[in-house]
């Protein structure tokens, strides 16, 4: 096993991996520095309604790219890729459209439904998605252009600014849910405006990709239609079932709850972005090479790399499953020790969530975006039916996370023995 691992590394891969591990291991450090602080400035309920405009951003990103960010590794010419960037823009403003006209019409009747603040927060959310959007396509042309210093750069700036800047506000008093906000848009663009700079110094992209062409954007997908008809829907289900709890545990029991829930997402899939996705960042170019240019089956490699993560990531899930509650208590203080309880039931999904990074990151290599559709929205159904029916029952949120966690678990141990058994047809 690890012969071919060493085989395949005996490319850049090495070093590549490296290179964006610095970058997101010190913007981890920095996160994993602030957040005690963070916790003990703004209370469970900031963070609640924060952690709720992250979901909807994170699910309106997805709208927004179609999914074509995946795309960018696989085409060949830079028209192509400004041709993804034309067709984000541009559907991306017909969506924001739609989502601002009806709220900016309704406002005064939405302001005396809910509060000012929980509507302004809709509008943040079309921004931010736009700017993720983008961010998003062009990350994925600077992994293709192997561009990963100033990428690993790009993740430590953002994670600086975001994070000091939530401290910056809060010790201004400014601790109102739309401040963290405001820090993460801000975060959020200047990465974006370093990574497309990339591109544009290395002339990969030209100023053309800000256009907004119709007729680019319906070339691309009907040249693609897997991407819009397939990948785009799985990715927008995955989201669904993925930010669910933060929906459900706020609609049956507290925002505090959702609060909870974000925090221990945040500190348990650290793993899973400093190395499951490191990992499938670098490797999904070098994969995408191989498996389409050279005509080589990347099973063993594939194999190989997810038996390596699976025994990294044992020992942090004992560590978390026996001591959750006393870190979190010790870290965060008193008031997050519900987080902890929460921790322990959902750190066997977060394994599962980063031993199975590498081989969702190889589906479109495959080309099996459809048959992964159907998939996710069986998966999705069962994910969501493990958190609505206990908490419809009047179960407590503890049990509601337990039961979303192992059925989550399950289906992502699914796609990992389906996927290894992936060839070339």
């Amino acid at each position: 096993m690890f012969d071919k691992i060493a085989k395949f590394l005996s490319t850049n891969v090495l070093t590549d991996f490296s290179t964006l591990f610095k970058g997101t291991i010190i913007a981890q450090t920095i996160t994993f520095i602030c957040m005690p602080i963070i916790t003990r400035i703004y209370g469970p309920e900031e963070l609640g309604i924060f952690n709720i405009y992250l979901s909807i951003t994170a699910l309106l990103t997805i709208v927004f790219t179609l999914g074509l960010q995946h795309l960018v590794t696989l085409v060949k010419s830079r028209d192509h890729i400004e041709s993804i960037y034309n067709t984000s823009i541009t559907f991306s403003i017909v969506v924001s459209i739609a989502f601002l006209a009806p709220l900016a019409l309704g406002y005064a009747m939405l302001t005396e439904n809910f509060s000012c603040d929980l509507v302004f927060v809709g509008g943040l959310s079309i921004i931010g998605s736009l700017i993720l959007a983008l961010g998003s396509i062009s990350e994925f042309a600077n992994f293709k252009y192997s561009f990963f210093q100033s990428t690993s750069r790009s993740i430590a700036i953002q994670s600086i600014l975001n994070n000091l800047g939530k401290i910056f506000f809060g010790l201004l008093g400014l601790t109102n849910f739309l401040f963290l906000i405001f820090s993460t848009i801000f975060a959020q663009t200047i990465k974006l405006i370093l990574n497309l700079n990339k591109l544009l110094e290395n002339k990969k992209i030209s100023k053309k990709f800000l256009r907004v062409s119709l007729d680019n954007s319906i070339n691309i997908l009907k040249n693609n239609p897997d991407f819009p008809l397939y990948r785009m829907p799985q990715m927008f289900i995955n989201g669904i079932s993925q930010h669910l709890p933060v929906f459900i545990l706020s609609a049956f029991f507290l925002v505090n709850d959702a609060a909870y829930y974000g925090l221990v997402v945040l500190m348990l899939n650290m793993p899973t972005s400093l190395v499951g996705n490191v990992l499938s960042n670098v490797l999904y170019p070098k994969f995408a090479k191989k498996y389409l240019s050279n005509n080589s089956s990347i099973r063993k490699e594939l194999r190989s790399f997810t038996y390596v993560i699976g025994l990294l990531g044992i020992m942090p899930v004992v560590i978390v499953y026996f001591f959750g509650e006393e870190i979190f208590q010790l870290i965060f203080g008193e008031e997050w020790i519900k987080a902890g309880t929460y921790a322990t039931f959902l750190v066997l999904n977060s394994f599962m969530m980063l031993v199975s990074r590498p081989s969702i990151s190889v589906i479109p290599i495959y080309g099996k975006q459809r048959l992964f559709f159907i998939f996710e929205i069986l998966s999705s159904s069962l994910r969501f039916m493990s958190l609505l029916v206990p908490a419809l029952l009047g179960e407590s949120s503890e049990k509601v996370i337990l039961s979303y966690s192992l059925t989550s678990s399950l289906t992502y141990l699914i796609i990992i023995i389906y996927v290894l058994n992936f060839d070339r047809e």
